[in-house]
């Protein structure tokens, strides 16, 4: 059986800073990607004249699409996503960086699980050009006993749904034969293309993780979404905590209806092999 090509699903917009780093970790995979499929937002600064020069240096494997009008980060996924013709399509921020053996790691992990179409991973952290010790589990209490509960698919559906998204978009990786059920991408207000696509693959139960950081996140305050830094005064962190807390207090009704609007979305992914998702959703 012949090797399956690799597709990297790259958004970009106004990433001229990082870019070059994270585009020459890529391209160092052991094995590297069979193409990069760019999607550039209309950046209006140097993101697209670093692009062309990789293309210039890697013919044939980088494609950039730039879009005509700004589509936004969903959406601008999306439409990676669709350009992509890989049999396993990973999905990439402008900012990161790669570890030489994501590829490796992750190709493997789906030759190992058949029965998975969309798999995350860990990441480690970079913030002022150090790496912290917190990793992206460790900031979304991914850790301990949760990982060890979300083993079980019932769980793992239970906490993406009513609790938090524990995944990462930039460690997520996919198998493009499920593209076509879990495209186009509903349009849910506080849910992200990452967000959608471990849930729908949560509710049939092809959702897997790996236990390895394979890639660095880097924080930064230019990020679009993601670990956003917030620089709150010493003085005012009190003040802060409090309007965050009284922001929740307001936005928990309508956040709980938009919990059973995405919950009946996702009823056309249950199984019947899968009685355990289809009772989640229905306790919602």
């Amino acid at each position: 059986m012949p090797e399956p090509r690799i597709s990297v699903a790259l958004c970009t917009y106004n990433g001229a800073r990082y870019l070059t780093e994270q585009l020459e970790s890529i391209l160092r995979q052991t094995p590297p990607p069979d193409e990069i499929v760019i999607c550039d937002d209309r950046s209006t600064e140097g993101t697209v004249a670093i692009i062309d020069t990789f293309i210039k240096e890697y013919p044939g494997i980088i494609r950039l699409f730039i879009n005509e009008e700004t589509l936004q980060v969903k959406r601008n996924f999306e439409k990676a996503l669709r350009l992509c013709t890989g049999d396993i399509i990973f999905l990439s921020d402008q900012d990161d960086i790669w570890k030489a053996n994501k590829v490796e790691s992750i190709s493997r992990y789906f030759k190992d699980h058949p029965e998975k179409n969309v798999v995350f991973t860990n990441a480690e952290l970079l913030d002022n050009n150090s790496i912290i010790a917190d990793t992206a589990w460790d900031k979304r209490s991914f850790n301990g006993e949760v990982k060890e509960l979300c083993k079980d698919p019932a769980a793992m559906l239970r906490q993406l749904l009513l609790k938090w998204n524990i995944a990462t978009g930039a460690t997520m990786a996919l198998r493009k034969k499920a593209l076509s059920r879990y495209l186009p991408f509903p349009d849910f207000q506080n849910y992200l293309h990452d967000h959608l696509l471990v849930l729908q693959a949560a509710v049939e139960n092809t959702l897997g993780f790996l236990d390895e950081s394979l890639i660095i996140y880097r924080l930064h305050p230019e990020q679009q979404i993601g670990f956003r830094r917030r620089h709150v005064p010493p003085l005012l962190v009190p003040f802060y905590r409090v309007l965050q807390r009284a922001k929740k207090i307001m936005l928990a009704g309508k956040r709980r209806k938009e919990k059973q609007m995405i919950a009946a979305y996702l009823k056309k992914f249950t199984k019947e092999s899968f009685p355990a998702g289809k009772a989640v959703l229905e306790s919602v």
